[in-house]
This record gives structure tokens, sequence and C-alpha cells, in this order.
């Protein structure tokens, strides 16, 4: 026979778990529009929450709600979505820990393993979820022109805020030290302009340059390693020509993409699914096809060179530049 206190012990962590999951499920579900996030949650959740009726009826009839001396505590009364992501995952591991030392007591008799693997869970998805809202803003800052420079092109003035929303930087032959240098400075001047700063395939440049992103392509980091590696609010793109491929390295932890131009891409359609809180980057666009993929919010590659006054007015006619 469990003792009452224990009930009440094991109630209140039970609660407290379920509770704490339903809010990460439902940051999942409601702000980044998650379905496979949100139903991995929700098993969880589930998983802990269905006991049996008898043993339910045992722990209800346990609480003692004006008895806990704990209702007095303090609780801060205002919190950031960073912060209510924390706190919530914290008091599901925090609960499930106590669940699964309790568990261990024959006169309980639930299986803690039950907890512990729960728990794990739960600092997985702390971590994933605490890393999409750090890397929300600059997603949705991810609009206009992405425009690739190589490492021995300095900024022109035509690279301004509200038309141009990324620079990708590239190495051309320089060595690690001039990139780096170069790196650092085109960072600084990105920062300037409210433009963000992508380093190509160098995770160790983008690193040391404090750089707002990284783009790999199929020779480079594979996308889990360089998530694995990399600040959690930092943006990682990938570069293809396959949208099945995108849509891959989107389920691994990428932020964005960027593909080779192809006639089944002009048709919204084509990137149904993706594009909406994927940020989608097209290059090698012909002129005739730039017009609609803007007006469908998704983003054209150029270099410098291209960039034309023609290519601007085009942007800004389509209601996606300041």
């Amino acid at each position: 026979m469990i003792p009452s206190d224990l009930k009440r012990l094991i109630d209140a962590n039970l609660n407290r778990s379920v509770e704490g999951l339903r809010v990460l499920e439902d940051i999942a579900r409601f702000i980044f529009n998650d379905s496979k996030l949100t139903g991995r949650i929700r098993d969880i959740r589930h998983l802990i929450s269905e006991r049996d009726i008898e043993f339910d009826k045992k722990l209800i009839g346990a609480r003692d709600v004006a008895g806990d001396v704990g209702l007095e505590l303090p609780e801060n009364k205002t919190r950031s979505l960073p912060q209510v992501i924390v706190a919530n995952a914290h008091r599901v591991q925090e609960s499930l820990r106590v669940l699964e030392e309790f568990a261990k007591s024959k006169e309980i008799g639930i299986d803690s393993e039950v907890f512990k693997n729960a728990r794990f869970f739960a600092y997985e998805m702390e971590k994933e979820l605490l890393g999409r809202v750090l890397r929300k803003d600059k997603k949705e800052a991810l609009k206009g022109l992405y425009i690739i420079i190589d490492g021995t092109k300095g900024l022109s003035e035509e690279i301004a805020s509200g038309v141009v929303g990324a620079l990708e930087f590239d190495d051309t032959g320089l060595s690690d030290r001039e990139f780096l240098a170069l790196a650092k400075k085109t960072a600084l001047d990105c920062r300037g302009r409210n433009i963000l700063f992508i380093i190509k395939s160098r995770l160790d440049i983008a690193l040391a340059s404090m750089a707002d992103g990284l783009i790999v392509g199929d020779q480079d980091l594979p996308v889990e390693e360089a998530r694995a590696l990399m600040p959690l609010d930092m943006l990682l793109g990938v570069m293809t020509n396959n949208l099945d491929a995108l849509r891959r390295a989107k389920d691994k932890g990428s932020d964005f993409g960027l593909l080779g131009f192809g006639p089944d891409l002009v048709d919204k359609v084509a990137l149904g699914g993706i594009k909406e809180d994927f940020p989608t980057v097209i290059k090698n666009v012909p002129s005739d096809n730039i017009k609609s993929l803007f007006l469908q919010g998704i983003m054209i590659a150029v270099s410098q060179q291209e960039l034309s006054p023609d290519l601007i007015k085009c942007l800004q006619e389509t209601g996606h530049a300041g």
C-alpha cells in the first residue's frame, strides 16, 4: 500500500510534468507550426498521463491542495518566450527526475524507465525549441535579395538594408587568416546595414567572425553535425538542386535552403510545405521569372555584380523591399 504522502508526491509531479509538456507542445504547434515535433511531444505527454483509473483514483483521493506548503512560493509574473520554454522544460525535467527516483520504490510499482526516457527527451526538446525561438527573428529577416560575394570584394553602396536581406561570403583562394580578417570586417558592415551575414561552408570562420549563419553543400559538414557544433542562435542553410533533399535537410535541423533554378520551382505549389516556415532562396533565376518568385515571398540569390537598378526596382514594386 502506498503511503498518503507518497501519493501526493507522485500526483504533484505527474501533473507538473504533463502540464509543462503541454506548454511545450502548444509552442511547437502554434508558434512553429511543426506537426512532427508537436506529435513527438504529445506522444510523450500521453505516455506519462495515461494511467490505470484505479491508480488515478488513489492519487486524486490523497490530493491536498489547501495543505500544500509549496503554494506560497513566489513565481515570476512576466516571461519572454525563451524563458517560458526553459522554465517549462526544467519543470518537466525536474518532476520526471522525482518520479524516476520514487518509482524505484517497491511499494509504488511504477516503471522508472518510462520517466527516465521521458526526461532525456525533455532535454532534447528544450534545446530544439529554444534554438528555434532564438533563430526565429533571423529567419523572418530572410527577405528580398540574397547577395553572394567572394572574400576579395567589399560591400558596394547598392547593398542596403530593405533591399538585401542576407549576404553570403565565400572563400576564393584566400589564406585562412586573410579570409577571417575580411569576414570579421564584412560582418561588422552587414550589422551596420541590418543585413544577415552568412558564411559558405566554413564553420570555423563562421564561429570566429560571429556570423549570423552558415550555409553548407553536399560536400561539406552534414547538417546534423554542423547543427550540433553551432550556437543555438546561428542560422544553418543548405545548398542543393533537389527539392526532396531540401525537405530532408529541413527535417534534420536546417533553417533555410538555397536552390538552383528549375522550371518546376516557378509554380508556388512546387514549394508547398516548405516556403511558409522554411525560407527558400533560388539562384540563377531568368529575368522573366524574378517577379513571380518575389511575389511568392521567395528570395532571389545574385552576385554583387548582378545587383542592378532594374532588379531593385522589381523587388520594390512587389512590396518586398523596405
